[in-house]
């Protein structure tokens, strides 16, 4: 509860919710929608529209996965009748998608946008975790080659409106990289 309470400022910046804010929520990797439910719940009671979206993580590659993810996100903020801004959320992998997806394309509603933990220089974890049996088929093509996986040299482009991006990141003993 605590990580949330410190999110909704990121999305309150620019001042209160309203009724045409829309927030897209992002998964990581190995992960589901439900994952993302407490937050759902706590951004709708603070007046954002939701959508949160359930992508399969482990059966492509960032690559394949950004489009329609992504477009999933923001047909359903569409639907919306009142939406004007539409702000992502992405947890590891679901960031990165963001990040993937506003590299090749602009959204004219895009507001914030903010990162929570994203692996923007690889991951540790995964590192350690290569050699061992089996880990490679869980986690399927995602992570092969690594390159995929790591976004190094791509930037996000610039859109046609104003917006903001922040990254929540925080260090454990496996994961613990310099950034």
């Amino acid at each position: 509860m605590k990580q949330i309470s410190l999110l909704i400022p990121l999305l309150l910046c620019g001042g209160l919710a309203q009724a045409d804010d829309c927030v897209v929520l992002l998964h990581g990797l190995m992960r589901s929608s439900t994952s993302m439910n407490t937050m759902q719940r706590e951004l709708e009671a603070e007046g954002f529209l939701t959508a949160n979206i359930d992508y399969p993580s482990r059966d492509h590659t960032v690559e394949e996965l950004a489009g329609p993810t992504i477009e999933e996100g923001l047909a359903t903020c569409r639907a919306y009748e009142s939406t004007e801004r539409i702000h992502f959320v992405g947890h590891s992998l679901g960031g990165i998608l963001v990040r993937q997806y506003l590299s090749e394309n602009d959204i004219p509603e895009l507001g914030r946008v903010v990162m929570l933990g994203p692996p923007n220089q690889g991951s540790a974890a995964v590192d350690e975790m290569e050699d061992v049996p089996g880990f490679d088929w869980l986690t399927r093509v995602l992570l092969r080659p690594r390159s995929r996986w790591v976004l190094l040299e791509r930037t996000i482009k610039r859109t046609t409106s104003p917006s903001s991006a922040g990254m929540c990141l925080w260090r454990r003993a496996i994961m613990d990289r310099e950034v």
